[in-house]
């Protein structure tokens, strides 16, 4: 694809993320797209969603003062433990789409470092069009400054 040539996203599928079940969005052909709502509805938990399908991991994690030895009972961003978790954007330019998927296993381990906020992200399995694919795939595809 052209990484000159802007992406929209398209839409945004969320699973088993936080406080989500299951939410599907389809932008259309919206150029402004409004969230609003009281606190704790799910403004931030959507954009949380995007960072981790195109980083693979939240910026706003990257400080934060934990131990990543610490082993924690319970995943902090599966909403129900014993189910999988997936993340999906399709992203729309003018040579076509591309869908990108991130999945994380259910977190039924048990105490463990891998729920560790740390740790967690690390164990994503990341597709691009419905094929394995790595951060560098990702990153030779789309350009991040033509993401609008």
């Amino acid at each position: 694809m052209n990484n000159t040539d802007k992406f929209k996203i398209e839409s945004l599928s969320i699973k088993n993320f936080k406080g989500i079940t299951e939410l599907n969005v389809d932008f259309d052909e919206k150029n402004i797209v409004v969230l609003d709502g009281p606190n704790g509805y799910g403004k931030t938990t959507i954009f949380d969603a995007i960072d981790i399908i195109l980083t693979g991991f939240p910026r706003k994690y990257q400080a934060v003062a934990i131990d990543a030895r610490s082993t924690y009972d319970r995943s902090p961003i599966h909403k129900s433990q014993d189910q999988p978790m997936e993340l999906s954007l399709s992203l729309r330019n003018s040579e076509g789409s591309v869908c990108i998927k991130r999945c994380f296993g259910a977190a039924t381990k048990g105490r463990c470092k891998d729920y560790n906020i740390k740790n967690i992200f690390v164990g994503s399995t990341l597709y691009l069009n419905g094929k394995l694919s790595d951060q560098d795939d990702l990153e030779r595809i789309i350009d991040y400054s033509c993401i609008i």
